[in-house]
């Protein structure tokens, strides 16, 4: 019945629809792809909405907007990806060299002035992938969001019922990765309180309220996007600009499965609770920057008792000098177990983590569980809307006797007596953004792992390698 109802409000939206000038504002509730202009010129970076909040004084944003009538606007993002790797099972005993090319295309229509405060928004989304190799990376035709909206600018809530895509705080702990060719959607609730809105999405604020219950969708190549993941997600988090222009944040997030799972010692049911805190601060005085979480992961696996931690760090310098040159260090430590077999876990357990490819690299051989990981990165802007960007990522399990897990939680190597040792090797990425204009930017990149002392024992030496050219854009 919403989804008729929703149907004919777009019906009516094309039919009252009258078309605009090409350039105009764009607020949405979750980043895509975004210019960021800021004083020193043009620089295209993947943020947070949060992160994106945090210098608003320094924020623009220009976007293309297909056509706005009295009931609706439209919109087109359109995303074409082609990327060639080799041996990600760091062996050449296997060809594993595959080169794909994906499409992603979504259509946003979005209820009008007329509808106030009431709002329907829909977002028609079609993922193939042209060489027809990843089954994942297709999802034909669908609905990714479908939601009604509750609040305006002069209200200090915002309330969303249906199919959508938030990313909370940071993205590490839950979110919407949108690097995936198909991006993970929800179907729940969302309630935001808010000292100041702008649409939907609060700015300028200096205290803003998320809490939410979800259910995951699970997407599917051809057939609607009907069934749900196995397990429920629902929090809250709070954060508050006190101490401007540093942010602070704390919150929770709880997950609890609908059947049971094998843990050390038997089966049996299974929740778990992260308990985060943040501090951040961009654009800080004298061209400094951080970043630091903390997550506490209690709860129960498989009827076991589960008990793990994560943590994030990074800390950065920008140079008042030409080229804008920064240099950055980062520190990712998921915890691991040394004793299997107590009945108590204590290897973190990533959840669908809405980070961007910076943070944990183009080959996916690095994740979050069980790992350790230290980066150091430089980026520079030899020109307007020009970035090159490099990153050396180096890996070690915080466990030598549990799995290596890459980015999806699968796993990729395990000693079970630990002798290999925990260096699981370091990766080096190099990517270029070049956005000349508000509308479309291209991203060009590579990245090269190369095994360390725990693979070379297993007899997987060989070198991981990605290639990849991506192009963005919005009519």
């Amino acid at each position: 019945m919403k989804k008729t109802a929703a149907c004919m409000l777009v019906l009516l939206g094309l039919v009252s629809c009258s078309t605009l000038p090409r350039e105009g504002a764009r607020w949405q509730d979750e980043v895509r792809s975004e210019i960021i202009s800021t004083d020193t010129g043009g620089v295209f970076a993947y943020e947070t909405p949060e992160i994106r909040d945090s210098r608003p004084e320094r924020y623009t944003y220009t976007h293309s907007v297909t056509g706005q009538g009295p009931w609706f606007r439209a919109w087109w993002d359109v995303r074409l990806l082609a990327e060639d790797t080799d041996n990600v099972d760091l062996s050449d005993a296997v060809d594993d060299h595959e080169t794909t090319i994906l499409w992603r295309a979504r259509l946003d229509l979005d209820g009008g002035a007329v509808v106030r405060p009431w709002d329907v928004h829909l977002e028609l989304q079609d993922s193939r992938d042209i060489s027809n190799t990843l089954d994942y990376a297709k999802n034909a035709l669908d609905v990714r969001r479908l939601y009604l909206f509750l609040g305006s600018a002069y209200t200090l809530y915002g309330i969303k019922l249906g199919r959508f895509a938030p990313t909370i705080g940071s993205g590490r702990i839950w979110g919407s990765n949108e690097d995936d060719n198909v991006a993970g959607t929800f179907d729940g609730v969302l309630l935001t309180l808010a000292d100041a809105f702008h649409y939907r999405e609060p700015r300028y604020c200096t205290w803003r309220i998320d809490t939410w219950y979800v259910k995951p969708v699970v997407p599917e190549p051809v057939s609607p996007d009907t069934d749900h993941a196995p397990y429920d997600i629902y929090g809250a988090n709070i954060e508050h600009r006190v101490f401007w222009p540093i942010t602070l944040s704390a919150g929770f997030v709880g997950r609890e499965w609908k059947h049971d799972e094998a843990g050390e010692t038997g089966t049996g049911p299974s929740a778990s609770f992260d308990v985060t805190g943040r501090a951040f601060g961009y654009g800080l005085e004298r061209g400094f920057d951080f970043d630091a979480e903390a997550s506490l992961q209690l709860g129960r696996q498989g009827g076991d008792n589960l008990s793990a931690w994560f943590l994030y760090g990074q800390v950065g310098h920008t140079f008042p000098t030409p080229w804008r040159p920064r240099i950055g260090a980062r520190l990712t430590w998921g915890s691991g177990d040394e004793n299997p077999t107590d009945g108590r876990i204590h290897t973190y357990r990533a959840g669908s983590s809405a980070v961007r490819s910076k943070e944990m690299g183009f080959t996916g051989l690095l994740g979050w569980s069980n790992c350790v990981t230290y980066q150091v990165e430089l980026s520079m802007q030899p020109v307007e809307r020009l970035s090159v960007n490099t990153a050396a990522r180096f890996g070690f399990l915080d466990s030598e006797i549990q799995p290596w897990y890459d980015r999806t939680g699968s796993i990729v190597l395990q000693d079970p007596t630990g002798a290999a040792g925990g260096d699981i090797g370091y990766e080096l990425d190099l990517w270029v953004e070049y956005a000349p204009k508000d509308f479309w930017r291209v991203r060009v990149g590579c990245g090269k792992f190369v095994p360390g002392k725990m693979p070379e024992a297993l007899g997987n030496d060989d070198s991981a390698e990605v290639f990849f050219i991506e192009l963005n854009a919005l009519f």
